[in-house]
């Protein structure tokens, strides 16, 4: 997702459908991408916010940053995997 996406998009979709992310043995994260599942449908644009998956309510807040107040992800500070 990037700040010049404003005007891409007339609504963002967050939560669970979009897939579980894993841990590969080299350390790389991938995920299983049940978005396939929407692009099937026509729904050929897609963003995400990083390789980390998030919770809901810190994904809509980061994606109001980005798009609203125009700060690039890279400009964002996240800590991964918190616990």
């Amino acid at each position: 997702l990037e700040p010049n996406d404003v005007d891409n998009f007339d609504a963002l979709v967050f939560g669970g459908i979009l897939g579980n992310v894993t841990e590969r043995d080299d350390g790389s994260y991938g995920s299983d991408d049940r978005t396939a599942e929407l692009r099937k449908l026509g729904f050929a644009s897609r963003r995400h916010l990083g390789p980390m998956q998030m919770t809901t309510d810190t994904a809509v807040l980061v994606c109001r940053m980005v798009l609203e107040q125009a700060q690039a992800l890279s400009e964002i500070p996240f800590l991964d995997s918190p616990e």
